[in-house]
């Protein structure tokens, strides 16, 4: 039986511009993100 592996990653700065689109690219590939950002920071996210 073949064993699923569930992809992960942190990403600094996920409130930036790259940093969202980053996000972004990464959960259409069904990972699981963990995303830091400083308080009170706005995002770029849509």
């Amino acid at each position: 039986m073949k064993e699923k592996k569930i992809k992960s990653a942190l990403v600094i700065g996920a409130a930036g511009f790259i940093g969202s689109h980053v996000v972004g690219e990464l959960l259409k590939e069904n990972t699981q993100v963990r995303a830091m950002i400083r308080p009170g920071e706005n995002s770029y996210a849509s």
